[in-house]
């Protein structure tokens, strides 16, 4: 008997955990979050979509002012990943979305008239990240809301207040650090930090982070001007 509990608790272990439940179909005149032309899920949270630790919420570039129609959403370098937008102040989120593979990357053309309804009206509020795991970790891809710009905002969330010693963008291989800087205030929520990339060579890069109680967070992301 407690061979056989123990062989049901190490397959239990073993098992992959329950996949996420799909959003819910509704009405789509609402902006409710739901499932929309079958091919993303889309609109307001009762919740907001935060870690409880410090995570990466967005890494984009975008050259708009205003939101276009429709807003073209390119993830370059990945034909295949896994994408989520969100605007934190009115709990919007995109995710599930059904992307089309193009030329170095994957494109997505969205109607922005549930951002709009929602009073979103232009996409510097929008936090946009694009990953696909790999040996069970996320590394990310640069998100392009309409036109690239030159420069990528990366956006930490930082669930208290968090001061920062570093805040570093390494490329792998190479002793050069790309962007060098602290964060001596403590700071709480969204936390944006610019790097223009005009400069830096194609390869694998890390934005790494500690904090002023010596913790460490690394987060490893591609870069390659020729898929922007």
């Amino acid at each position: 008997m407690k061979r056989l509990v123990w062989l049901t608790s190490l397959l239990l272990t073993l098992a992959p955990p329950p996949a996420q439940a799909a959003c819910p179909t509704g009405n789509p005149t609402t902006l409710s979050y739901i499932r929309r032309d079958n091919n993303r899920c889309e609109g307001l949270r009762d919740r907001r979509d935060a870690s409880g630790s410090l995570s990466l919420v967005s890494f984009a570039t975008s050259s708009l002012s205003n939101l276009s129609d429709p807003l073209t959403i390119r993830v370059a370098g990945s034909a295949n990943p896994t994408l989520e937008v969100q605007e934190f102040s009115r709990n919007y989120r995109l995710d599930a979305v059904r992307m089309n593979p193009s030329g170095n990357g994957a494109t997505f053309s969205l109607n922005p008239k549930i951002l709009r309804n929602a009073g979103i009206t232009t996409p510097n509020s929008l936090l946009a990240i694009a990953y696909v795991i790999r040996n069970a970790s996320p590394i990310y891809y640069p998100t392009i809301l309409g036109n690239a710009s030159g420069t990528y905002t990366f956006v930490l969330f930082a669930p208290k207040p968090t001061a920062f010693r570093k805040i570093q963008i390494r490329r792998s291989g190479d002793s050069k650090t790309y962007l060098n800087q602290s964060l001596r205030q403590s700071r709480e929520g969204e936390i944006p930090l610019q790097w223009n990339y005009s400069n830096a060579p194609a390869g694998d890069y890390e934005l790494f982070v500690e904090d002023s109680q010596g913790s460490q967070r690394r987060f490893p992301f591609k870069h390659n001007r020729q898929w922007l």
